[in-house]
């Protein structure tokens, strides 16, 4: 990457200015002040802690933090190293220290004073641009350098700033080690943070929001927000191209149902012992519905046929810079004798879940994140329960599981096995529309049922990459049917 040629130089904190767009600051402006940067890293990256530990040891040469130049070609921005510049500039004046910090800081400034010869002057090396800091920062907290790994809420944030700097989206996975599915999930809670912390609150709750944010309940959030419970309740919600959630929800009562749900997952704001939102609550359609069922008809939306975006309901200062669509993938060809092969999750993340049932969403999750050749048994376990449990719930919604019970049930009320839901559902055009696809059901060779029963039930079958591959493939129109638009 050439850091081995980037200048190299020690100067003074001062000359440094902290980077408004530090992946790890979630409720930043996009034209935040020095003064609102180092109260935000005070509150959200345990400055305090760097503070104390280069007052009582001094600044090691060794740690030189990453810079670029200001446009101004004066002075220079940190790109990495925010939280020990913050630490240095506290120590050498402590006047500018956040008010509530600002008595431990002046404490830790007096005792600071055997070292500061180590910050007055700290080394730097000098990026010769953002982006080419950017394999850098990837490298760091993204991987597995002994350093501070970055929260999902971060991932986010660096992949999209990378597409605001050009970069498509196979160089950043080739950066971050993450897979399609799992780049363009970060960033949608990367999305959903900026959401829930560009709210109205009041200054006291949003204190206490910022003080927290390591607890931030993000997964009880996207949770709730993805239950089929709730999207029947108060209406659909989706994902925008740059990963804002879109809602088919009344405009006016979003905000109000979305503080609820913050309030009942996230102890340090509701003050209670236990959150009323919680994996117990979470753990299927009937949980979800019971909690919904505890809240007050007056704060409940209704479905409506428009469409309100998350990025408008917060205000534009509160929105980071770099709102660019997340980018399909489109590997470049370069210059080399083996370019990168691309791997395919084994179900495309464009794959629509309409129907309404929790099950089913859980496994495309695992099935748009999963690589078959690297996962082939894994692949065929999660393929076949897939294709079972939507045949059933999609019978049972077209309304004719008393029929599919009747012609091959039994007294035990047994469920049908895959093969008997096959052929039902090739007669019932209800359950498939589509006749040409309804035709192949019972086909092996576009349904291959019998290759799933034996990675299910045959423990001397080896499933291999080939055939965990074409099973997807072959799969995959079959699943758009029973699961996409037209299944609700």
């Amino acid at each position: 990457m050439g850091y081995e040629a980037w200048v190299t130089e020690s100067v003074s904190p001062g000359s440094i200015d902290l980077d408004p767009r530090n992946p790890r600051l979630p409720s930043l402006p996009a034209n935040a002040s020095q003064s609102q940067i180092l109260d935000e890293l005070f509150n959200t990256s345990k400055v305090r802690e760097m503070v104390k530990s280069i007052a009582k040891s001094g600044f090691y040469p060794d740690q030189r933090v990453v810079v670029i130049r200001k446009e101004s070609g004066r002075g220079f921005i940190v790109i990495e190293g925010n939280r020990r510049v913050a630490a240095c500039k506290v120590l050498l004046n402590s006047d500018i220290a956040p008010e509530r910090h600002a008595r431990v800081s002046r404490k830790w400034a007096v005792n600071a004073e055997p070292y500061r010869p180590s910050f007055l002057r700290i080394p730097i090396v000098i990026a010769p641009s953002r982006l080419a800091a950017t394999q850098l920062l990837a490298a760091r907290h993204l991987n597995s350098a002994p350093v501070i790994r970055w929260s999902r809420y971060a991932q986010g944030r660096f992949a999209i700033n990378a597409f605001a700097d050009g970069q498509d989206i196979a160089e950043v996975m080739d950066e971050t080690g993450l897979g399609e599915s799992e780049l363009r999930q970060s960033i949608q809670e990367a999305r959903m943070f900026e959401l829930f912390l560009g709210l109205s609150w009041t200054q006291e709750e949003r204190s206490i929001i910022e003080d927290n944010l390591e607890d931030f309940p993000i997964e009880a959030l996207r949770r709730i927000l993805r239950s089929s419970a709730t999207q029947e309740s108060f209406g659909s919600i989706t994902f925008d191209q740059e990963g804002w959630m879109i809602f088919s929800w009344e405009k006016d009562a979003i905000e109000p149902i979305l503080k609820r749900f913050l309030y009942d997952a996230f102890i340090p704001l509701s003050g209670q012992k236990k959150p009323e939102l919680n994996s117990r609550t979470l753990n299927n359609v009937d949980g979800v519905k019971a909690y919904l069922d505890t809240l007050p008809l007056e704060i409940k939306p209704s479905p409506i046929d428009g469409k309100t975006s998350a990025k408008d309901l917060i205000p534009d200062t509160a929105q980071p810079d770099g709102s660019q669509p997340i980018p399909k993938i489109t590997p470049k060809k370069k210059p080399v004798p083996k370019p990168r092969k691309v791997k395919y999750t084994a179900l495309p993340t464009d794959l629509e879940v309409d129907l309404k049932n929790d099950k089913a969403l859980a496994l495309v999750d695992e099935l748009q994140t999963i690589i078959p050749e690297d996962l082939a048994c894994a692949t065929g376990l999660l393929l076949r329960s897939l294709l079972e449990i939507s045949l059933i719930a999609r019978i049972k919604k077209v309304g004719k599981w008393p029929d599919c019970m009747a012609k091959f049930g039994s007294d035990r009320n047994l469920i049908p096995t895959l093969d008997q839901l096959l052929r039902f559902s090739e007669t019932c055009e209800l359950t498939v529309p589509d006749i040409s696809l309804r035709k192949t059901l019972t086909n092996q060779g576009a349904v291959p049922k019998r290759l799933l029963n034996l990675v299910a039930h045959n423990d001397q079958h080896v499933f291999g990459q080939e055939e965990a591959r074409d099973a997807a493939n072959k799969l995959t129109p079959l699943l758009r049917a029973l699961l996409g638009p037209d299944a609700s």
